[in-house]
């Protein structure tokens, strides 16, 4: 099925975009120079019957991880018609760890829609092995893609191998950059054919049965934390803190993976974590670059467990960084699928 015959006899379509800084528009100079924005507009122009709608559900500095843990109520529960993926730069630091979080976020769209066209996105400068990464997993699905990092390589080679023309650090497009993506999509995805598959067992071997994003704020706080009236940068959960040490909290869940969306700041401390009672290492709420500015954050605390039920517990610790302020955690969500 070609693109216009999916959209042939429609009055609306909403056009979902899931990823990273590049989908939030980083590097663009107004929000609506960005790669998302710039398709819709487009979209709208060549075909004025139909109204399209963007659903821009990018966060910065993220993996297709939180992606998963993000999708059903980020997009899906915005029952779009559409969804772009594009996660290649940012799952590119982690090998092949990602690629079964990729797959997870295919898996559950197609659970929800069976017939949901699905295009994956290759943005510059992703690596060679998690963009082949990416093409298996959408030869096995019949997903098309757009290799918008191959055409903006070609242009950047125009100016002499100097990407800061159309990048505005080597990585996030300026307007420039942002209007090669666009035209990448509008050759590409006209073109694509769009089929539905859905093997029986995961490629990559992991099947994330009900991934789900839960807000803090939902939960009873034992004593220690406290419901922030902030909420994460462009995203309306508001957070739970605490800053003494010692202060825990638990949570249950039923998976093979767990973690955390929070805030890193400048007073950001850490926390000890246990999963079924064992220690599983330290999450940090702070890094050198909370010296500069306030950021989302996002911390995978286990992965690979058996499935089955697991109780999670984050417990402040006294130690912390000796640039940081404070030993603040922020919490925003428990992730679990």
């Amino acid at each position: 099925m070609k693109f216009n015959e999916f959209l042939s006899g429609k009055s609306e379509c909403r056009l979902a975009f899931l990823g990273g800084s590049i989908t939030e528009g980083a590097g663009a100079s107004v929000p609506g120079k960005r790669y998302s924005s710039l398709f819709t507009e487009m979209m709208n122009k060549r075909i004025p019957e139909i109204k399209f709608t963007e659903i821009n559900a990018g966060v910065g500095g993220t993996p297709s991880a939180l992606g998963l843990f993000r999708l059903k109520s980020e997009v899906l529960d915005k029952n779009p018609d559409v969804l772009f993926v594009e996660f290649a730069v940012n799952d590119s630091g982690y090998g092949d760890q990602m690629f079964k979080y990729m797959e997870g976020i295919v898996r559950t769209a197609r659970r929800w829609k069976s017939d949901l066209p699905i295009v994956f996105l290759f943005t510059y400068p992703a690596n060679d092995y998690t963009v082949k990464g990416q093409i298996k997993l959408a030869e096995a699905y019949k997903i098309p893609y757009v290799n918008m990092s191959e055409d903006l390589k070609v242009k950047i080679n125009y100016y002499g191998g100097n990407d800061r023309f159309l990048t505005q650090d080597g990585c996030h497009p300026n307007d420039k950059g942002y209007d090669s993506y666009v035209d990448s999509m509008m050759r590409d995805v006209f073109n694509a054919e769009f089929e539905f598959a859905f093997p029986e067992k995961p490629i990559f071997g992991t099947d994330f049965i009900n991934p789900v994003l839960i807000p803090a704020e939902t939960l009873t706080l034992p004593e220690g934390w406290l419901l922030s009236n902030r909420t994460l940068w462009m995203n309306p959960l508001r957070y739970i803190c605490a800053d003494k040490p010692g202060t825990s909290i638990t949570f249950e869940f039923e998976g093979t993976a767990c973690g955390l969306y929070g805030r890193i700041e400048k007073d950001g401390g850490k926390a000890d974590i246990t999963i079924d009672g064992k220690p599983c290492g330290v999450s940090c709420f702070w890094d050198k670059y909370a010296l500069g500015f306030d950021r989302n954050s996002f911390s995978l605390l286990a992965d690979g467990l058996e499935y089955g039920k697991h109780t999670v517990t984050l417990t402040v610790k006294a130690e912390k960084d000796e640039q940081s302020e404070g030993h603040v955690i922020r919490i925003a969500a428990f992730l679990a699928g």
